[in-house]
């Protein structure tokens, strides 16, 4: 006689063996396929890194850069046209120079020049004036070890004709100045003021002072005359 269970339990052990062999490929199969992706993902990940840093990071930064200058250039060119100078950009609460990056101010030092220059009335703008109807102080500063001056005010200053105070330049970063991307430790800049103001042989004044504690901080003044001479006068200004 037929033993059936016996039948059925050789049927049910051979179809488990069938089952775990399968199973034992599939997870070769799954295994080799992972070991696949980890590779593929590393060497992508490498690739990465290595295009990241041959290539384009100097890129990316100086094409910020160039955006932040040309947005600088675009304020300072503003600037340039606004009659009051409690009225210019860098004069408002949060955007003084200090809260800029030295590629904006570049670029609006740059926009207010050249705008400037542009400008042919000192009705149009009293401020900035083209070289015909203004007298031109030319001041250099230069970093000198040997003075102190610089070590005794803080991160800003204002330089400014001490007759005519509204003529200068305000909140000016020193350290910045002297030492940013297009200058080492010497920086060149003017002052106009409307001609007629000050005479022919008649002495003024240039003030460096702390801008941010401008009752309580020293006051450097140098004294200059208006020579006959129709040009810049120059005043060189260790700190």
């Amino acid at each position: 006689m037929i033993d059936i269970k016996y039948i059925i339990l050789s049927k049910v052990n051979s179809w488990n063996k069938e089952f775990s062999n399968s199973n034992n490929k599939k997870s070769k199969d799954n295994n080799k396929f992972s070991k696949r992706t980890i590779h593929l993902s590393l060497f992508i990940t490498t690739m990465s890194l290595i295009m990241l840093l041959v290539f384009p990071i100097s890129t990316a930064l100086s094409i910020t850069d160039k955006e932040r200058y040309d947005s600088g250039y675009q304020y300072g060119c503003n600037d340039a046209k606004i009659p009051g100078i409690l009225d210019d950009y860098i004069k408002q609460l949060a955007k003084e120079p200090s809260s800029h990056t030295k590629a904006f101010m570049q670029g609006y030092d740059d926009g207010l020049n050249d705008c400037s220059k542009k400008i042919t009335s000192s009705d149009i703008n009293p401020k900035y004036l083209t070289d015909e109807d203004s007298f031109i102080v030319q001041i250099t500063l230069v970093d000198d070890l040997n003075i102190d001056i610089d070590s005794i005010f803080y991160d800003l200053v204002n330089i400014y004709i001490h007759e005519y105070p509204d003529y200068g330049r305000f909140n000016m970063d020193l350290g910045g100045a002297l030492y940013s991307d297009s200058s080492d430790g010497e920086y060149t800049f003017q002052i106009r003021i409307p001609a007629g103001l000050i005479e022919t042989d008649e002495i003024f004044h240039v003030c460096i002072e702390d801008s941010e504690d401008q009752k309580n901080g020293q006051v450097f003044c140098y004294e200059m005359t208006n020579s006959p001479q129709k040009k810049p006068e120059r005043i060189i200004i260790r700190v």
